[in-house]
């Protein structure tokens, strides 16, 4: 999976197996806010538990 880090977002994508390139998944691109996300992975809260 790629992360790119923009100035307002996070953006999750080409999701695939480093051990097998040619497996690509048809998900994404995942986009988050940054600030949220940044302090979600600072208080060690799973952002899946985020309402």
């Amino acid at each position: 999976m790629r992360v790119t880090l923009l100035p307002e977002v996070v953006v999750w994508s080409e999701f695939g197996r480093f051990h097998r390139p040619h497996w690509h998944y048809n998900l994404g691109p995942f986009t988050f806010d940054r600030e949220r996300y940044e302090t979600q992975l600072a208080s060690g809260v799973a952002l899946d538990t985020v309402v």
